[in-house]
């Protein structure tokens, strides 16, 4: 996998390094290259292209098969960050209806996780995507398997016409 493509994927890098939240909103979240290469994918070629995905970092990739494509998900258990991109398909030939990047922290990671932080990297991803994509931001405390994490999620979309 070359560098462009692994800007989608180091989210969490760039928010574990953030010395302020307006940095943060100025760095890269999901290039329009990244986008514009995934979303032009069919279902069966994300699929092919997804088992072949390994991060740079060795963290653990793993991917799994669902109805609506591999999603792939990387883990750091040195740091104990994690990773995941799953494009949405609805059907084999079209592209993805939604691209989501989650980004998986430990407990703690964040004091605080103010909307105006939301905002600001929302408004950065839609400047660096351009207007053929609409792209959302969400931040939530989840336990699964009973531990603790923080998760930072980014939504892509095509914009409609």
């Amino acid at each position: 996998m070359n560098v462009n493509t692994l800007r989608i994927l180091t989210l969490a890098l760039l928010l574990i390094v953030m010395p302020s939240a307006r940095s943060v909103a100025q760095e890269q979240i999901v290039s329009k290259q990244d986008a514009d290469r995934i979303f032009a994918f069919n279902k069966a070629q994300w699929n092919a292209y997804a088992k072949q995905v390994m991060h740079p970092e060795g963290w653990i990739t793993r991917s799994a098969l669902f109805d609506t494509g591999i999603v792939i998900a990387a883990y750091d258990p040195n740091t104990n960050l994690g990773l995941s991109v799953q494009p949405l398909y609805t059907d084999e030939s079209g592209p993805p209806v939604m691209l989501i990047v989650g980004n998986y922290y430990p407990a703690g990671t964040f004091r605080v996780f103010p909307d105006s932080l939301r905002q600001e990297m929302e408004q950065a991803a839609r400047a660096d995507l351009g207007p053929k994509y609409n792209a959302s931001i969400s931040f939530q405390r989840t336990s699964p398997f009973g531990t603790a994490l923080e998760v930072v999620e980014i939504k892509v979309s095509l914009a409609k016409k």
